[in-house]
């Protein structure tokens, strides 16, 4: 906390200079911008004090950050595909649907990771994640469009959107290669 607080005060301070009046609610509002910013650029001091900080925090955090818009583009883009697709079936006569649950052998280590693949699943339009299982080992998950081909809808989530999801918020060097293996292999424990 004490690398923090003088440089939240050096951001308030700034801020309501910029902002040409140092009243209190520019100065909240400076320290909790400053703070946000502190928060944001902490990874590339993880583990040294900021004097030390080195190339490789520095180009980490931008490959990161790159990563995470990466996957957040890439799911705009899920998201817009999978509606188009739902709202068609939707509206046909037919309603071709072909839905079955899908057992995802998971890649991902981290809580964090296995809960934002989860979300981001359960986000898209035609599918639902049920259940992590006991050991973090598996994901299920439920789609409407299945059918026979239950590999293919595996694979799709484990090379896409699982993929993505270990790059974004993985460890910065080797993003993607994991102990438990690489995306789509399993090694044991």
């Amino acid at each position: 906390m004490r690398f923090y607080l003088p440089r939240v005060v050096l951001f308030a301070l700034v801020w309501a200079a910029l902002k040409g009046a140092f009243t209190p609610l520019n100065l909240v509002a400076g320290a909790i911008f400053g703070l946000a910013v502190l928060l944001l650029v902490r990874p590339l001091y993880e583990g040294v004090g900021p004097e030390k900080a080195t190339p490789g925090n520095v180009i980490g955090f931008f490959k990161r950050l790159f990563w995470i818009g990466e996957l957040l583009l890439y799911f705009v883009y899920e998201l817009v595909q999978s509606s188009i697709e739902v709202a068609q079936t939707v509206f046909r006569p037919d309603m071709q649907l072909n839905p079955g649950i899908v057992s995802l052998p998971l890649d991902c280590t981290t809580g964090l990771e296995i809960t934002t693949l989860a979300n981001l699943i359960s986000l898209t339009p035609g599918t639902l994640s049920l259940e992590v299982s006991p050991d973090e080992e598996k994901l299920y998950v439920h789609a409407m469009f299945v059918g026979s081909e239950e590999a293919s809808t595996r694979d799709h989530i484990k090379h896409t959107l699982e993929r993505r999801v270990i790059r974004a918020l993985g460890p910065y060097e080797g993003a993607g290669e994991r102990e438990r293996g690489g995306v789509g292999e399993k090694t044991e424990r």
